[in-house]
């Protein structure tokens, strides 16, 4: 594989972590709104500042960094299992 086709492959790859995370966090962000919890006496975690390098070359390990806060009535905890290419890294 060519140095530009491991760049392309990189590029598509960082798309699709950028996409899963978004529109995860879109997901959650409906459930929640939709009633899916967080009432005064249940924890309600918000997904925030998502961010995702934009250029890795493939083989890079990457860091995606967000925050993700209890803004409910009630202690808890959250899993944030992150996909790429459609499957769990988690």
């Amino acid at each position: 594989m060519s140095k530009q086709q491991r760049r392309r492959t990189s590029k598509f790859a960082i798309a699709m972590i950028i996409v899963g995370v978004v529109m995860a966090g879109g997901i959650f962000w409906v459930l929640l709104s939709s009633g899916g919890g967080g009432g005064a006496n249940e924890p309600l975690f918000r997904i925030e500042n998502v961010t995702v390098p934009s250029k890795a070359e493939t083989g890079d390990e990457i860091a995606i960094i967000t925050t993700v806060r209890n803004v409910g009535g009630k202690k808890g905890t959250y899993v944030l299992n992150p996909k790429v290419n459609g499957e769990r890294q988690g």
